[in-house]
């Protein structure tokens, strides 16, 4: 398996780590239970008319969706950041090589390459991905079901 492979492997594995433990989070399963309650009492409320129903159901489910979007985001954020170490890294190997460059030799092999896109995802894992866990739990924490 080649370096760029290996690295969006840790990417991937980091992302389905996070999102599993989001998933199985007391806040987000909290946050859901708020959410089907406050469906439920959309249809159990008898003064709501029938054609407001879907609105009132609509309007519970809201918040958890702008939450979900808000994550989506995020995460994106720090999977294109990864996406551009590979990038990043092939600019400083052609700044690094000049005219000796050749867009055709494999520059897998190239240390200094491969050095670079491990400082970058490192960072991207190490730095980035926590800040972005951080304004998650802030989000989540912030979400608010109508009563």
């Amino acid at each position: 398996m080649d370096l760029i492979n290996q690295q969006q492997d840790r990417v991937i594995k980091a992302l389905e780590q996070t999102f599993e433990q989001l998933k199985s989070g007391k806040e987000l399963r909290k946050l859901k239970a708020q959410e089907f309650r406050c469906q439920a009492s959309c249809y159990e409320n008898e003064r709501i008319p029938d054609d407001q129903l879907e609105n009132c159901g609509n309007n519970c489910s809201l918040p958890v969706a702008r939450f979900i979007n808000f994550v989506n985001r995020e995460y994106s954020g720090v999977v294109e950041r990864t996406n551009r170490c590979g990038l990043q890294c092939l600019d400083q190997e052609k700044d690094r090589m000049g005219s000796k460059f050749n867009e055709s030799q494999d520059i897998n092999f190239s240390r200094e390459f491969q050095s670079c896109v491990t400082r970058c995802i490192d960072d991207c894992l190490n730095v980035h991905m926590p800040k972005t866990n951080k304004e998650v739990r802030r989000e989540l924490a912030a979400v608010k079901i109508p009563e």
